[in-house]
């Protein structure tokens, strides 16, 4: 048996550092395994700017990404030379580019949706483009609008190690058909030419779109874009198809309550109302308006695109005569006045126009009692998130079928763009005001969107996001672990120090005696 003699370095090395530093060693491996990394990321984002509305929803995206601490860099294609503001969101840097003269891309025709994407590519794949910009900072991941494969190109160009897209519609059908997500023409609508499939024809149509979306204008864009991007980057540069497919995670800016059922993929995640910001008080201007009449304001907003001073003459008519035919209701209606438009508006009593509204913050109040709206999205949103029925007029791109979803749970009355006349605006009005099942469904709508377990904004945010240093590096609980260890320690030492002493005071008197 090995005695050592008391307080020796040996005894003291053995049996008090040794083990002490080992439990240091282990504190150290666990402080490491618990403290996660919190590196902000360099993050790039591109959108085709088609509509103010789409740099507004990408101004959402990046502000949620930076208020996280990450660095955010935006690149802006001007599809529609209307769209000349960079935004209002708080990226660090901002390039953009377009063409020299007025974008030709009208809205809802598809094939010269694909020239202007053509052009747009070219430029941002020549010296004029974006790739000096790029270069100037090492991303982390980059997140591309998915309306063209511009962007897909520059970020693989720069060999951004992860890539991500999102949409500020429903899901397009680029998409699905990147995805590979069954779409049937039977049950899946064609995003921007939406059908009653309850018909033959309507059926028939809708295969027909699918069928060349499919087989005829995915391949030409996704051709098109890769011949344009080998001839800048080299032959061997991957295919548009490739890098669209090659993706790792989807945002679409639709909400599953909201959205029509359809086959979905683990990659998509759906953020839609992300972007909506908590209602404000109202002015004093605004509260008056409201507390004019009892049974409640009928807010009129077809947002930036359509212009109230766009409408047909005979159309304003029209609509001024249905609102006179319910005088117990203020109309509220976002409308340019032009020149002319005294005898039109002279006789509307309860109609009050205005240049600019707060429409999130008007369509939460309860005087509000129902919108009558184009179904952009955003405008779609708000007006579910609210809990307000809604008389529908969709003009063109997604908001038909934005407009047909609404339709289908039950909040909405749709009328056709092309058919308002006097009884038919007054017979929807009617419908949406008196009938008690438009308003009912439309506060189960906004109680189900409030109450979803995972809120759009959940999508982008991290779980320890609302914990303080303390909790989220678990220092309590390392300090807990670290004082019973040392304690352990410590009467260790005092256990083995007194064993020390009576194992080296035992043979000591043994040899006395």
């Amino acid at each position: 048996m090995l005695v050592y003699a008391r307080n020796s370095p040996r005894a003291v090395y053995l049996f008090v550092i040794s083990p002490f530093l080992r439990l240091m060693r282990l504190f150290w491996l666990i402080l490491s395994t618990l403290i996660p990394s919190s590196i902000a990321l360099n993050v790039l984002f591109y959108i085709a700017a088609i509509g103010k509305s789409h740099l507004d929803f990408t101004d959402s995206l990046i502000d949620t990404l930076v208020e996280r601490g990450h660095t955010v860099d935006l690149l802006i294609g001007r599809f529609n030379s209307l769209v000349t503001s960079n935004g209002k969101s708080k990226a660090a840097r901002v390039f953009s580019f377009g063409f020299k003269g007025v974008s030709p891309w009208p809205i809802n025709d598809y094939k010269f949706f694909l020239n202007v994407s053509h052009g747009l590519c070219e430029v941002a794949f020549s010296k004029d483009g974006p790739t000096e910009f790029i270069s100037q900072r090492k991303y982390d991941i980059a997140i591309g609008s998915d309306y063209d494969f511009c962007g897909f190109a520059l970020f693989r160009k720069a060999n951004i190690p992860s890539t991500a897209s999102f949409t500020s519609t429903a899901m397009l059908p680029l998409q699905a058909i990147n995805l590979g997500l069954p779409s049937t023409a039977s049950s899946n609508m064609f995003l921007m030419f939406p059908e009653n499939l309850e018909n033959l024809v309507s059926r028939t149509r809708n295969l027909l779109r699918w069928a060349a979306a499919n087989y005829i204008h995915h391949w030409a864009f996704v051709n098109d874009h890769t011949k344009l991007a080998r001839a800048a980057y080299g032959e061997d540069f991957e295919d548009g198809d490739h890098l669209a497919r090659d993706l790792d995670v989807m945002f679409i800016n639709a909400n599953e309550i909201l959205e029509r059922p359809r086959p979905i993929s683990h990659k998509v995640q759906y953020i839609g109302g992300v972007n909506l910001r908590p209602a404000q008080p109202i002015t004093e201007e605004y509260e008056k308006i409201l507390s004019l009449r009892p049974r409640g304001t009928v807010l009129f907003c077809f947002g930036t695109q359509v212009p109230g001073r766009a409408f047909p003459r005979q159309v304003k008519e029209n609509l001024v005569k249905a609102f006179a035919q319910f005088p117990e209701y203020t109309f509220i209606w976002k409308y340019e006045k032009q020149p002319g438009d005294e005898v039109l508006f002279e006789n509307s009593h309860n109609l009050h126009l205005v240049d600019w509204l707060p429409q999130n913050d008007l369509l939460n109040d309860k005087r509000v009692v129902a919108f009558i709206s184009h179904m952009g999205l955003n405008s779609f949103l708000e007006a579910s998130y609210a809990g307000v029925p809604i008389l529908a007029i969709p003009m063109f791109a997604d908001q038909p079928y934005n407009a047909i979803s609404a339709k289908s749970r039950g909040t909405t009355v749709v009328l056709d763009k092309t058919k308002l006349t006097t009884k038919k605006i007054v017979k929807a009005l009617k419908a949406v005001l008196e009938d008690e099942k438009y308003r009912e469904n439309a506060r189960k709508v906004r109680k189900m969107l409030l109450e979803k377990p995972n809120q759009p904004k959940d999508m982008l945010n991290l779980p320890g996001r609302d914990l303080d240093p303390i909790r989220y590096y678990c220092v309590d609980v390392i300090f807990l672990f670290f004082s019973i260890s040392a304690l352990t320690v410590f009467v260790l030492y005092k256990v083995t120090k007194a064993v020390l002493r009576v194992s080296i005071r035992s043979p000591a008197k043994q040899k006395k005696n």
